[in-house]
């Protein structure tokens, strides 16, 4: 799996475009990349991140003159030990119209991408109710991976997941943040029965 950006101020569909139609869609994915003000605020950036294991979608991305490079992995956010952070992720800004299963349909989908792409590992799923006969979220969870999960996996699991931007029934925008989560008090719980195979090692 290799991590490009595009920088350009084009659509995320113009630069989709680019690639020709030979290519298969299940081989490459393309996701506008956001940062945060000092304020907190959401901000779109003029960057959009490409995952693919097919080399020629970049090469046709940069044969419609779009500006490529690869992904500095220097910038990526890694556990740190002095936070207690881990290498299990913390998700939050889902809004709380959402249901159980809207939440796991969302997130499996997106990590569908490395399933389908042959990244091994295996993930749990722990959402945090705001009503359990409803199915209600509260907004946020925490996706627990097994011992097995390589740290790349995980790595591109985050990259896919934070600043994820969804769409509502209402139109309205949400951009989901996605951290490594912290390690204190962080525990599994047993009677989560949802799990999600990632990928099947052969």
């Amino acid at each position: 799996m290799k991590v490009h950006v595009v920088s350009s101020d084009r659509s995320i569909r113009e630069i989709a475009l680019s690639i020709s139609e030979k290519r298969n869609k299940s081989n490459y994915l393309l996701s506008v990349m956001y940062s945060r003000s000092k304020m907190r605020r959401i901000i779109q950036t003029k960057r959009t991140i490409v995952f693919t294991t097919d080399s020629k979608v970049i090469d046709d991305i940069k044969k419609a003159k779009f500006v490529v490079f690869d992904y500095d992995w220097k910038t990526f956010d890694r556990p740190r030990k002095e936070l207690f952070e881990g290498s299990d992720l913390h998700f939050s800004g889902f809004p709380r119209l959402l249901f159980e299963r809207d939440v796991i349909e969302i997130i499996n989908s997106r990590l569908s991408f490395l399933s389908a792409n042959k990244c091994k590992g295996k993930y749990s799923l722990d959402i945090s109710l705001l009503d359990r006969e409803t199915g209600n979220v509260s907004g946020y969870g925490n996706i627990f991976f097994d011992k097995t999960t390589p740290m790349l996996t995980k790595n591109l699991a985050k990259l896919l997941l934070h600043n994820m931007r969804i769409v509502l029934d209402n139109g309205s925008r949400i951009n989901i943040s996605c951290m490594w989560n912290k390690q204190r008090g962080i525990i599994p719980r047993k009677n989560n029965t949802y799990k999600k195979v990632l990928t099947v090692s052969v």
